[in-house]
């Protein structure tokens, strides 16, 4: 089953032509990703400063429609490629069940505190793998 992330826009993030304003895209698809991460059993505050961390390496964001303020916006996150050392998430956006933003992001996994780049951990790949 696909995970979904549900958030609301603020009046702060719809711009002057009554939207989301582009550059926070990435953010709402960040916290979708933490969301996410927690869904698989892996709960952020613990696992990201202890075990597990990633880095975004390469962001691609494609705006469809507008979303605008308090719209109820679903995030689907879809892992769409696992590599040795990075993977993709790829984010489907809709409002009513209208597309509004998709994007694609590349993690790396590292070693926490650190900038190393690391495999991906055993657990963290099957959990991975059973959300495709």
């Amino acid at each position: 089953m696909t995970f979904v992330h549900r958030r609301r826009p603020t009046y702060a993030e719809v711009d002057q032509q009554g939207v989301v304003f582009h550059g926070h895209w990435l953010a709402y698809f960040d916290d979708a990703m933490t969301r996410f991460c927690d869904h698989l059993g892996f709960p952020p505050k613990d696992v990201f400063f202890s075990t597990f961390d990633v880095m975004v390496v390469k962001a691609t964001v494609e705006w469809q429609g507008p979303a605008g303020f308090d719209d109820e916006v679903e995030i689907a996150v879809l892992p769409v490629r696992l590599g040795t050392k990075s993977f993709d998430l790829e984010y489907r956006s809709s409002v009513a069940g209208r597309p509004v933003c998709t994007g694609t992001v590349t993690y790396v996994s590292v070693k926490p505190h650190s900038a190393e780049s690391v495999e991906i951990p055993p657990d963290v790949r099957a959990a991975l793998e059973s959300a495709r």
